[in-house]
């Protein structure tokens, strides 16, 4: 088949996964299907780059400003929290280490967006801009958020690797396993490519969101984090060291930066820093067979 024809017919389901999760969150839209316009939307696609606008004056204050609007003013806490571990960040760039900040969508789905933006502010430096980035599903190619489309905001912020997670999500909206492979075997090219600089890099290890699971009276009572595949947990075993960080209803945390550790170690420091932040017990599955970055 033919990559014109695979994408075709992976749009034709990419759109109705995009219809769910705009009849799900108030603030997703969705984009058309228009590959001329939009190069993110091919199928050949693997890596969408930041805009690099070094040494502009005033970008950052342009980029916190336009943060802050997108995501609330609270949001401001985020980078303040990323701005604790900048002098270890920038130590690992400038080793030319790579670093994986890992959260879990304790209760949000934005959670991986608004860290890997609020890295690139933290950093204080748009040169490192470029050296930051995050893993996104396809899908995300034909969303907004807030009116503005998902790629044109990420990309201010970093470089955007885009992947189809092999899920049940996907497995429901039957994305053809051959676009899977495709998209996933680029991303990592790319992804694998960028490495030899050294990157800061954004992902849900986990990918589908946390399950809180209620009381009674209707409060959460315990939080069970999903299991992270082994192929997600391969990829993350090549990063040199790793921060956890977590929202919970308005409020965040982000650990220290740690060397690379065995994936169980890293989420259960992700467990307890969302335990921490929600006040109830967060319980990690470890690894498994089950598909991971899903939305």
């Amino acid at each position: 088949m033919a990559d014109d024809d695979l994408e075709r017919g992976l749009h034709e389901r990419l759109a109705l996964w995009a219809r769910d999760h705009a009849s799900r969150y108030d603030d997703i839209g969705v984009l058309d299907y228009e590959p001329e316009l939009r190069a993110e939307q091919r199928i050949s696609t693997s890596r969408t780059d930041a805009i690099a606008e070094d040494g502009e004056d005033g970008l950052l204050g342009r980029l916190t400003a336009g943060y802050l609007q997108t995501l609330g003013a609270g949001s401001g806490a985020i980078i303040d929290a990323l701005a604790s571990r900048r002098d270890e960040l920038l130590e690992a760039l400038a080793a030319g280490r790579n670093v994986a900040i890992l959260t879990g969508h304790a209760d949000r789905l934005d959670d991986v967006g608004a860290f890997s933006g609020g890295v690139a502010l933290a950093l204080g430096d748009p040169a490192l801009i470029g050296r930051n980035g995050t893993i996104l599903n396809k899908v995300m190619t034909r969303e907004s958020f807030k009116g503005r489309p998902m790629t044109d905001l990420m990309r201010l912020f970093g470089n955007v690797y885009w992947v189809i997670p092999d899920s049940d999500s996907a497995r429901r909206w039957s994305i053809d396993p051959r676009a899977i492979r495709y998209v996933n075997a680029n991303a990592m090219r790319s992804l694998v490519r960028d490495m030899r600089e050294g990157i800061v890099l954004t992902l849900a290890p986990s990918g589908s969101t946390m399950r809180a699971e209620l009381g009674e009276d209707g409060q959460v009572r315990r939080i069970v984090v999903p299991p992270v595949a082994p192929a997600t947990a391969k990829l993350i075993g090549r990063f040199d060291a790793y921060l956890v960080a977590a929202l919970w209803e308005g409020r965040c945390s982000v650990s220290p930066l740690y060397d690379m550790e065995p994936i169980e170690v890293s989420m259960d420091r992700l467990a307890r820093v969302t335990e921490e932040l929600a006040g109830v017990p967060v319980e990690h599955a470890g690894t498994s067979g089950e598909p991971v970055l899903d939305r």
